[in-house]
């Protein structure tokens, strides 16, 4: 019987030494992994980053040309009185907390289409003041999907007509009450 324990012991040793031999190269190999995914870990990182980068950079520029339209756009619109539209977009941009972009764009995209109905420069420019100053104040006051610029669309289209989308910031406007406005700005 001290045969066969002593036979248990050494295949019991034996046993121990090939998973100890087996869990050092499974420890080495492991160690090795780590080392790999490390740098592909690296690498992903740093093209992360680069994408970022990259990503950021194209805003920027996009950002950038959409305002070098915009600038322009309000140039061609109101080229006749410049400096009148000028005033007009600083004093959006001071009194109503608007970019120098957005101020341009809300008064360009306004005076814009009342150009096209024939409306003179001067008259479109003072209408678009007027058509935005109100489209910034009812975004703020009625909390408008997609701010001062829909309300402005919103009221912009109304003038030219077009009354369906004012329902949407609580505004409606009946055809009947056009009409009877209309009678007294005639008779007047």
């Amino acid at each position: 019987m001290s045969e066969k324990v002593g036979d248990a012991f050494v295949e019991l040793d034996l046993k121990d030494r090939a998973y100890n031999t087996k869990m050092g190269t499974a420890n080495k190999k492991l160690a090795g992994f780590g080392k790999t995914l490390g740098k592909v870990a690296a690498v992903a990182a740093a093209a992360v980053g680069t994408k970022m980068l990259i990503d950021g950079l194209q805003k920027t520029v996009d950002v950038s040309s959409d305002a070098e339209e915009t600038f322009s756009k309000f140039n061609v619109v109101f080229s006749e009185v410049r400096d009148s539209a000028e005033e007009t977009a600083r004093s959006l941009q001071k009194n109503f907390g608007l970019s120098s972009v957005s101020a341009k764009e809300l008064l360009s995209n306004t005076g814009d289409l009342l150009s096209g109905f024939g409306f003179t420069q001067e008259k479109a420019l003072d209408l678009s003041k007027q058509v935005n100053e109100l489209s910034v104040d009812l975004a703020s006051f009625k909390n408008v999907q997609g701010g001062a610029t829909a309300a402005s669309a919103a009221i912009t289209k109304a003038l030219l007509g077009e009354r369906e989308s004012l329902k949407s910031m609580g505004i409606a406007i009946l055809e009947a009450d056009v009409k009877t406005k209309m009678l007294q700005q005639a008779q007047q």
